[in-house]
């Protein structure tokens, strides 16, 4: 072939590829309004500034294949559905600039969580906060009324959560199963799906918490040199551990937490129905003091003044009854007025429940770090049986006592705190 009709041929093949690449683009104008429309959704959720304004995230979804795995839960309970939720959550992490700016770049600011209110009837792992909890599912899977055995995450800690609350949510979608009126198991994971699913959809759950509780009865205990420590200096763990006495009730805070016009408000408690968050101010006579971390810290506690026996101070919990209706109390179980219990404190403040602060100091109690009624014969009786609770209920309140003394006296993280005089 001639060196002239060679140079003619890619001539005419390049002109061929020029006329359909112009073809294309000529066409690129009758896509439909919806590939468009995705086209600018792709666009934006791959920007790299959309992508650093997003939300925080509340739990990633897990793959779990074994009963083995979902055993790092938190919290594994069988409990039945009392109510359900949706509610705007505002991400608290951003300054009001940053709020104001997202806005006005068509970002979000905030999300619709839904939330259960469970009400706990079985624990087979973990220490749950009180008889009700709040849990985020990751896929609206459930009605009142449904019972169902979840496998629990904290996510107390979540930055777009409200300070001092206790939430969970479902550590995977193949940890939950509902509870069928024939005590059978139903998984929303798909037959061969998931193994772990496949293993007990369809069994009586008698199975499934007998397994757990297997486990769980394997797994070593900690021992009391672990978990002192971890509840007095550990992350969140208590500033003030005190004796006292469940005077009365200050004062109940009633927050419209859903924002809602006073005239709605009217009609729900009308109708029985707590239409917001509520708050009670305990009064305790401390009869004496046993820890008190803020000794240590100046420069978190700067205007601390140590506590002595027969100051009367505020524990705030949350629910209470307000204008008839009662909602149930969080952490543990109601105060009895006149009990005498051991508290295990940390600072509570107003000002995260867009309350007003009228600046007295205010402390909120944990039962999972610690909390026990105090006998007439000094016999403690625990509130759970996990962690302290398991390891001091039902000893002499002396030995509690004794064992914080000693945990000073050892402990390098708290050597510079005064034992506090004892009456």
């Amino acid at each position: 072939m001639s060196k002239q009709k060679s140079t003619r041929i890619i001539f005419l093949l390049a002109l061929a590829a020029v006329i359909i690449l112009l073809s294309g683009c000529a066409a690129v104008p009758e896509r439909t309004a919806s590939n468009q429309a995705m086209d600018q959704v792709v666009s934006t959720a791959s920007a790299p500034e959309e992508t650093s304004d997003a939300l925080p995230s509340r739990i990633d979804e897990v793959e779990i294949r074994s009963l083995e795995e979902l055993l790092k839960a938190d919290l594994i309970i069988e409990g039945e559905i009392v109510d359900k939720q949706t509610h705007w959550i505002t991400d608290t992490t951003a300054t009001n600039a940053e709020l104001a700016d997202r806005q006005a770049r068509g970002l979000p600011i905030g999300t619709d969580v839904l939330e259960y209110q469970v009400a706990v009837d079985k624990v087979l792992h973990g220490q749950a906060p009180s008889a009700t909890i709040v849990v985020t599912p990751h896929i609206a899977t459930y009605e009142i009324g449904d019972r169902a055995i979840l496998f629990l995450v904290d996510i107390s800690g979540d930055p777009i959560e409200a300070p001092g609350q206790t939430k969970y949510a479902i550590m995977a979608s193949a940890g939950q199963f509902r509870i069928e009126k024939d005590n059978t198991l139903f998984s929303i994971k798909r037959k061969g799906m998931n193994p772990f699913a496949d293993t007990y959809r369809g069994k009586d759950k008698g199975v499934l918490e007998k397994d757990t509780l297997d486990l769980v009865a394997k797994l070593p205990k900690p021992a009391k040199e672990e978990l002192l420590p971890t509840a007095l200096s550990g992350y969140n763990g208590a500033e003030l551990v005190i004796e006292g006495t469940i005077q009365g009730i200050q004062e109940v805070h009633f927050i419209n937490s859903m924002e809602k016009p006073q005239e709605w408000i009217d009609q729900m408690l009308a109708e029985g129905k707590m239409p917001g968050l509520l708050l009670t101010d305990y009064t305790v006579t401390v009869d004496k003091v046993l820890f008190d971390k803020r000794a240590d810290n100046p420069r978190f506690f700067p205007d601390w003044k140590p506590l002595e026996p027969g100051q009367t101070i505020l524990v705030t919990r949350q629910g209470g009854t307000y204008r008839g209706v009662t909602k149930i109390e969080e952490p543990g179980p109601p105060f009895e007025l006149g009990s005498r219990e051991i508290l295990f404190l940390s600072g509570f403040s107003l000002i995260n429940y867009d309350v007003p602060d009228d600046g007295q100091v205010r402390y909120s109690t944990d039962s999972r770090r610690g909390r026990f009624l105090i006998g007439a014969d000094g016999t403690l009786t625990a509130f759970t049986a996990q962690g302290l609770g398991g390891i001091y209920g039902g000893q002499d309140v002396g030995q509690l006592e004794q064992d914080i003394v000693e945990f000073l006296k050892t402990s390098p993280v708290n050597e510079r705190i005064q034992i506090p005089p004892q009456p």
